[in-house]
Protein backbone atom coordinates (compact mmCIF):
# COMPACT_ATOMS: atom_id res chain seq x y z
CA UNK A 1 0.00 0.00 0.00
CA UNK A 2 3.05 2.39 1.01
CA UNK A 3 5.00 1.64 -2.43
CA UNK A 4 1.35 2.33 -4.02
CA UNK A 5 1.04 5.68 -2.61
CA UNK A 6 4.76 6.44 -2.85
CA UNK A 7 4.24 5.74 -6.85
CA UNK A 8 0.83 7.66 -7.18
CA UNK A 9 3.08 10.67 -5.79
CA UNK A 10 5.67 10.71 -8.84
CA UNK A 11 3.32 10.20 -10.99
CA UNK A 12 2.56 13.53 -13.52
CA UNK A 13 -0.82 15.05 -14.36
CA UNK A 14 -3.99 12.27 -14.97
CA UNK A 15 -1.81 8.92 -13.39
CA UNK A 16 -1.49 10.93 -10.21
CA UNK A 17 -4.50 9.12 -8.51
CA UNK A 18 -6.97 11.46 -8.86
CA UNK A 19 -10.18 9.63 -10.38
CA UNK A 20 -11.77 11.53 -13.37
CA UNK A 21 -14.32 10.81 -15.87
CA UNK A 22 -12.82 10.67 -19.74
CA UNK A 23 -15.41 12.38 -21.99
CA UNK A 24 -18.27 10.30 -22.71
CA UNK A 25 -17.34 7.10 -20.69
CA UNK A 26 -14.41 6.61 -23.55
CA UNK A 27 -11.30 5.19 -22.83
CA UNK A 28 -8.48 7.16 -22.28
CA UNK A 29 -5.25 6.36 -24.38
CA UNK A 30 -1.27 7.75 -24.13
CA UNK A 31 1.08 7.07 -26.56
CA UNK A 32 4.59 6.61 -25.18
CA UNK A 33 7.36 7.23 -27.36
CA UNK A 34 10.71 5.00 -26.78
CA UNK A 35 13.50 4.09 -28.34
CA UNK A 36 13.82 1.65 -30.98
CA UNK A 37 14.26 -1.89 -29.66
CA UNK A 38 13.22 -0.78 -26.21
CA UNK A 39 9.65 -1.20 -27.12
CA UNK A 40 8.69 -4.45 -24.83
CA UNK A 41 10.98 -3.17 -21.98
CA UNK A 42 9.23 0.31 -21.88
CA UNK A 43 5.70 -1.65 -22.00
CA UNK A 44 7.03 -3.89 -18.78
CA UNK A 45 8.22 -0.37 -17.33
CA UNK A 46 4.54 0.85 -17.51
CA UNK A 47 2.73 -2.01 -16.12
CA UNK A 48 5.05 -2.25 -12.73
CA UNK A 49 4.91 1.69 -12.64
CA UNK A 50 1.58 2.91 -13.09
CA UNK A 51 -0.88 0.82 -10.27
CA UNK A 52 -3.59 -1.55 -11.80
CA UNK A 53 -6.58 0.14 -10.88
CA UNK A 54 -5.59 3.16 -12.82
CA UNK A 55 -4.70 1.55 -15.82
CA UNK A 56 -6.68 -1.14 -17.75
CA UNK A 57 -3.70 -2.65 -20.07
CA UNK A 58 -0.49 -1.56 -21.32
CA UNK A 59 1.06 -3.32 -24.97
CA UNK A 60 3.05 -2.43 -27.98
CA UNK A 61 1.72 -1.81 -30.87
CA UNK A 62 2.27 -3.98 -34.08
CA UNK A 63 1.04 -4.62 -37.18
CA UNK A 64 0.77 -7.22 -39.68
CA UNK A 65 1.84 -7.77 -43.20
CA UNK A 66 2.00 -10.56 -45.83
CA UNK A 67 4.99 -11.65 -46.62
CA UNK A 68 5.72 -14.35 -49.86
CA UNK A 69 9.05 -16.13 -49.54
CA UNK A 70 10.01 -19.22 -52.22
CA UNK A 71 6.29 -18.89 -53.18
CA UNK A 72 4.69 -19.06 -50.20
CA UNK A 73 2.57 -16.84 -48.04
CA UNK A 74 2.78 -16.17 -44.40
CA UNK A 75 1.34 -13.63 -41.97
CA UNK A 76 3.96 -11.43 -40.17
CA UNK A 77 3.75 -9.35 -37.43
CA UNK A 78 6.51 -5.87 -37.27
CA UNK A 79 6.53 -3.32 -34.09
CA UNK A 80 5.28 -0.04 -35.13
Amino acid sequence: MEQTMRRQEQLPGAFNGAITNSQHGRVRWYLVHTPNGKERETCEKVRRIIPHELMQDAFVMQKEFWFKRDGAWSLQTKTM
